[in-house]
């Protein structure tokens, strides 16, 4: 977890990480969503065994799985707030004109 006195791996200001450490935080990312999700069978869906939402979309359910994972990916560049999912941050913004 990220303090406000460390960078974070945000797109916005990621600053300091190797390639192979953004990989490996990758296919970390990766390993848990495929270890918790299941395709329904006979259809595309795919559902989040912690939470049963279904998606019918791997890429959605990728981005919902922000919310589960433990990384706080996203920071505000302004006031350096910690968000788990872009939506956050893009919402945090929103509201405090930043």
């Amino acid at each position: 977890m990220y303090n406000n006195s460390e960078s974070s791996p945000c797109p916005a200001n990621y600053q300091g990480a190797s390639n192979v450490d953004k990989d490996q935080e990758q296919l970390e990312f990766d390993n848990f969503v495929s270890q918790n999700t299941t395709k329904q069978s006979g259809t595309k869906s795919i559902q989040c065994l912690m939470c049963s939402k279904v998606t019918s979309h791997v890429g959605n359910m990728k981005q919902h799985f922000e919310v589960h994972h433990y990384r706080r990916a996203y920071k505000c560049p302004v006031c350096l707030k910690d968000c788990k999912t872009r939506n956050c941050l893009s919402v945090h913004r929103r509201n405090y004109q930043h």
